[in-house]
């Protein structure tokens, strides 16, 4: 049985680079643990580079099996018609453009997608959600969800409910995170339910009600892969659908 490809979405950098020309350039990047977590998990990885054309979004959904939406910076406010939180972190506009494209194609189809930290944000203002900007100021949050301490290591836990796609998963209603947001869900649209919840009532995980693999959480389980077996759990899940998805 073939492994299924999963394209992941990149960030991008402003670096300067010394060439020839010298002067700054524009970089796709994308961490390994991305890639390290998806080939451990039996899928093979695809960094998605960024395009402006619609139709080569729609000629990239049609050459993968699963659509990862990683971490990075946060989605721009006037994108879902709010002002900047004075707490608003860097944003990347094209990464923004890219990334909606792609997640109004991948929503009309059934390939398998999984979101992690931003691409909770932008996969729910896809689907009609909506998001806090700061959750210290505007939700309340107590506990430390930009962890100081190395990503490398879970600093807090999650309540998932009984009966979700995450807790079957995962095996339990509990699981340990890292965690690097500051922003997180507020609303959900019909079809669509928060299943974890934070100690302090943060919303860090939502799912697709039916049977398609929809799934984001806000903790970045590819960075603590091989420490926590929870994480590695919600990859495997995650290229298995794709898998099933490939094959069909």
């Amino acid at each position: 049985m073939a492994k299924p490809v999963i394209g992941i979405t990149t960030s991008t950098l402003l670096e300067q680079w010394q060439s020839l020309c010298g002067g700054a350039a524009e970089l796709n990047i994308l961490p390994r643990y991305y890639t390290h977590s998806i080939e451990s998990a039996g899928g093979i990885p695809l960094a998605l580079l960024h395009t402006k054309d619609p139709e080569h979004v729609k000629e990239l959904l049609g050459r993968i099996d699963g659509l990862l939406f990683a971490g990075g910076a946060d989605p721009n406010p006037l994108r879902f018609g709010e002002e900047p939180h004075a707490a608003l972190d860097t944003i990347d506009i094209t990464r923004d453009a890219f990334e909606f494209e792609m997640a109004k194609w991948a929503l009309a189809t059934e390939i398998p997608i999984f979101s992690i930290c931003r691409g909770v944000e932008v996969l729910v203002l896809a689907i009609g959600g909506t998001i806090v900007q700061d959750v210290v100021s505007q939700a309340g949050a107590t506990l430390k969800h930009s962890q100081e301490a190395t990503g490398l290591i879970a600093t807090h836990t999650v309540k998932i409910m009984p009966e979700s796609r995450l807790a079957k998963i995962i095996g339990s209603t509990t699981t340990r995170v890292n965690s690097y947001h500051h922003q997180a869900v507020r609303t959900m649209p019909e079809g669509y339910s928060i299943t974890a919840v934070s100690p302090d009532g943060i919303n860090e995980a939502f799912e697709f009600d039916g049977e398609r693999f929809i799934l984001g959480v806000q903790w970045h389980p590819e960075m603590i892969y091989d420490e926590e077996p929870d994480a590695a759990k919600l990859f495997k899940a995650f290229v298995n659908a794709a898998r099933d998805y490939g094959n069909k």
